[in-house]
Parts: structure tokens; C-alpha cells; sequence
């Protein structure tokens, strides 16, 4: 499994696994295009098997605007439904994820300590789904 930034090229595949969501992946495309999020995809045989979108712009509920000004907020994360409860959630979340007050748990996907994924960037995970061929 590889996790990496979306791209264009990516929604095709994107929509073929998760149909209902082609609308919000040209959304946070266009946000990762301006600079205001990052959309991970989890890749497993050629096909899309999770993702989630880290939003760098202010978060939309006014609590978590006023209690954590400037924090990245994760607005979506899925998994496709056979390939769920086999770390590939937890695989997209750790890139992203900082303990309370302190520095990056784990490196951004292009190897960095970052709070935030690098473009471009991509990482491994140890997450490796079986049987799972074409999409999910």
C-alpha cells in the first residue's frame, strides 16, 4: 500500500470506488490546488483504497475555530467497505497526526517532520490488505 497526495488524474479511479463521493474529491482537489488542503489516497493494487482530506484552512465550526485557531482539521476519512479494519485508516491518519501541544508523531508522507504532508510526497504503510485486486 502506498499513501499518497491525490492528483487529477486521480478522480477517475477515485469515482469508480467511491461513486458517491465524486463531487467532494473535485472539491478538495481544487482546495489542494489552492493550498488550502491536502487529499491522501491510499493506493493498493492500482485501485484507490481510502482516503482523507486534511483541511489547512480554517475549520468550519466556529468552536473549533475559536478553542484551536490555525490547527489543520481532518474533514473526511474512508475506507472502502472490504478493506475495512485492516489499518489502512490508521495508515492514512498518521502522516497528519500531532499529540496535543507537540511536534509530529510520525513524519509527513515525503519523510520530513512535519505536521502537514509534503506535495508530491508519498509513504508506506505496513498495512497490507490480502485478496483485494481491482477495486475495492
Amino acid at each position: 500500500m502506498k499513501i499518497r497526495p491525490a492528483s487529477a488524474g486521480d478522480l477517475e479511479p477515485l469515482g469508480a470506488v467511491f461513486a458517491s463521493e465524486r463531487g467532494f474529491f473535485a472539491d478538495c482537489l481544487a482546495r489542494q490546488e489552492a493550498g488550502s488542503g491536502v487529499l491522501l489516497v491510499a493506493w493498493l493494487d492500482g485501485w484507490p483504497a481510502g482516503d482523507v482530506f486534511l483541511n489547512l484552512g480554517p475549520a468550519d465550526e466556529p468552536e473549533v475555530r475559536r478553542h484551536l485557531p490555525g490547527v489543520p482539521t481532518l474533514v473526511h476519512l474512508e475506507v472502502a467497505g472490504r478493506l475495512q479494519r485492516r489499518g489502512i485508516g490508521t495508515a492514512l491518519v498518521a502522516p497528519v497526526r500531532t499529540p496535543p501541544g507537540g511536534s509530529a508523531a510520525t513524519g509527513s508522507p515525503s519523510g520530513s517532520a512535519s505536521t502537514t504532508p509534503a506535495r508530491g510526497g508519498s509513504t508506506s504503510a505496513s498495512a497490507t490488505p490480502t485478496g483485494a485486486t481491482g477495486p475495492p
